[in-house]
């Protein structure tokens, strides 16, 4: 698949994903969830911890996360059609 391709029309990029916790009482999916570890890292990547919010709960920084990787794009080439 090649991006430039006219005749493609969907974007062969991928975002990162991120499992919030969810809020119903039904196990299981927990297994899905970053490592905190990585969520710091990634958070870290994008500047969005500081020294004022190194102490919050994983929770937090995984909607902080969510909400920063659903506002930029999944690619960056000018060539993407999710760019344009």
């Amino acid at each position: 698949i090649q991006r430039n391709d006219p005749h493609n029309l969907g974007c062969s990029c991928r975002k990162l994903h991120v499992f919030l916790k969810s809020t119903s009482k039904k196990k299981g999916g927990s297994h899905r969830r970053m490592p905190e570890r990585k969520v710091k890292e990634e958070l870290r990547k994008r500047g969005l911890i500081t020294k004022g919010n190194e102490g919050m709960s994983r929770d937090k920084m995984e909607a902080m996360l969510h909400g920063a990787i659903e506002k930029e794009p999944c690619c960056w080439g000018k060539d993407c059609p999710c760019v344009r």
